[in-house]
């Protein structure tokens, strides 16, 4: 009852609760006598339409571990579980105890990150501007876009990895400078000087910016 995540025991024959903790009850919006007379012949709150075949493969292969789930909860809400749940002999039958983890934010999280992680990947091969990702330590060049390798005549695939002088751009060894005006960790239009693939000279405005 202390645990702060579901947990429940169902009889393995048709997924009947026998038991649960209070977490499962607050999270399902049930009371306990309301939660032992759910009919559970159609789909169970705990493992949806499947919840028949996922009881025979507990029983069969000995218990599940970190599965993926949708539930209902509260209201009819869905959510996404990770659960466990092994087979167990509770007042003389085979049953089910489980536990279930509520991962809904965490999975929201991921997928906002992932299209963001997409939205700039897009930004950053399509820019008609040349840029690329350094590593602020090595200075090894992490990425660049189609316009950075066509600017100084190189693949993309050649220049990851390797830093601007060992692949002959630059044209002096001046550090990067940034201007009076600009805030730690940028640079704003400072002027460097690079070398083609072909030898000719560039002098570019570079503004650049610490990232993680």
């Amino acid at each position: 009852d202390c645990a702060p995540y579901p947990i429940a025991i169902n009889r393995a024959g048709d997924g009947a609760f026998l038991d649960m903790n209070q977490t499962l009850l607050q999270n399902m919006g049930l009371t306990r006598d309301e939660a032992l007379r759910l009919d559970l012949s159609s789909e169970s709150p705990l493992y949806g339409s499947d919840a028949a075949k996922l009881r025979r493969r507990i029983v069969a292969e000995g218990g599940l571990f970190n599965q993926e789930a949708r539930v209902r909860g509260q209201g009819g809400s869905e959510h996404i579980v990770m659960f466990s749940s092994v087979p167990i002999t509770f007042g003389g039958e085979t049953s089910i105890l489980s536990i279930t983890i509520d991962v809904t934010d965490r999975k929201r999280a991921e997928e906002a990150l992932r299209q963001s992680e997409e939205k700039f990947s897009r930004l950053f091969l399509l820019s008609p501007d040349a840029i690329a990702l350094t590593h602020l330590g090595t200075g090894c060049l992490r990425d660049v876009n189609e316009a950075f390798a066509e600017l100084f005549g190189l693949a993309r695939e050649e220049a990851v990895g390797k830093t601007a002088k060992e692949l002959g751009l630059l044209w002096d060894e001046r550090m990067f400078f940034a201007p009076a005006e600009s805030p730690p960790g940028k640079a704003v239009n400072a002027e460097m000087y690079f070398r083609r693939r072909d030898g000719s000279q560039l002098v570019c405005s570079v503004s650049g910016a610490v990232i993680s």
